[in-house]
């Protein structure tokens, strides 16, 4: 008896072939979409350890929330604008002076651990990445409300302006309402220099839609703010009650009820 054998001919091959490259096009965006999805939960998780250090920090200094730029015993101004991870990092084992130091506040930028800017410091979808051993001004890719929650140290030295001062929790008008950092804008250039350095490490208000920021290079950029990380469609966003959310660049730029800076601002108008 005669045997047969039998294979695919080459227009059999081609279809299978066309047929698990529709499927592989079909689900890479939807994979695409999952990992994406996935690193936003990875940057409220973060967060959301943020701000249980925040809580024991407010616990701790009579009810004072971080700020962005503190000042040491003499009064000259230390690190700007990261301060308020370097106050909370203490609670987290995370050391924040290049001798090791979990306690010991820096006097210079040269003394800041790199550390403040990465593991839970570090937004998963952040570009921006440390390139040498010594911190650079918003790398990790998370910012303060600096504009209402606090920019100075309203205690140890520079009172600031009552606007920009450092806040104590009570005075939060509505705490569900109201951020006290979220991821701010990439921009892969680092260091900032000069204009704009502050403004950009920052959870921006709207009423700043855009703003002009100066990179490492001399080069000025204008950005719009807030900023679209995950998703491209808002940011990961924390609140002085301790939740954090994700939101959606639509709401924070609209604001509510006409004040465009609502959920920024400690002080609300409605």
């Amino acid at each position: 008896m005669k045997r047969t054998c039998e294979a695919f001919t080459l227009i059999e091959l081609l279809v299978v072939i066309s047929i698990i490259a529709l499927l592989i096009a079909i689900l890479l965006p939807a994979l695409g979409k999952a990992r994406e999805s996935a690193r936003l939960a990875g940057c409220l998780s973060n967060q959301r350890q943020h701000l249980v250090a925040i809580n024991c920090y407010v616990n701790d200094q009579n009810n004072y929330l971080p700020c962005s730029k503190s000042y040491n015993g003499s009064g000259s101004p230390i690190t700007l604008p990261v301060v308020w991870k370097m106050e909370i990092a203490r609670y987290m084992n995370v050391p924040i002076h290049n001798n090791g130091s979990a306690s010991q506040m820096p006097t210079a930028d040269t003394q800041v651990n790199h550390k403040i800017a990465e593991g839970v410091f570090a937004c998963p979808e952040s570009r921006q990445t440390i390139a040498t051993a010594k911190f650079k001004y918003g790398e990790g890719g998370y910012g303060w409300n600096l504009y209402y929650m606090g920019a100075f140290d309203y205690i140890n030295g520079n009172p600031g302006s009552d606007s920009n001062r450092r806040v104590k929790m009570d005075e939060v008008i509505r705490p569900s309402d109201t951020i006290t950092h979220a991821d701010d804008i990439d921009f892969p250039n680092q260091p900032w220099d000069g204009n704009g350095m502050g403004e950009m490490l920052c959870a921006n208000k709207p009423s700043k839609i855009t703003i002009t920021v100066k990179d490492g290079g001399g080069t000025f950029h204008t950005i719009t703010i807030p900023g679209k990380r995950h998703l491209d469609s808002g940011q990961a966003t924390s609140f002085v009650d301790g939740h954090a959310a994700m939101m959606s660049f639509q709401t924070l730029s609209t604001g509510k009820g006409g004040d465009i800076d609502y959920y920024y601002r400690r002080d609300k108008f409605n």
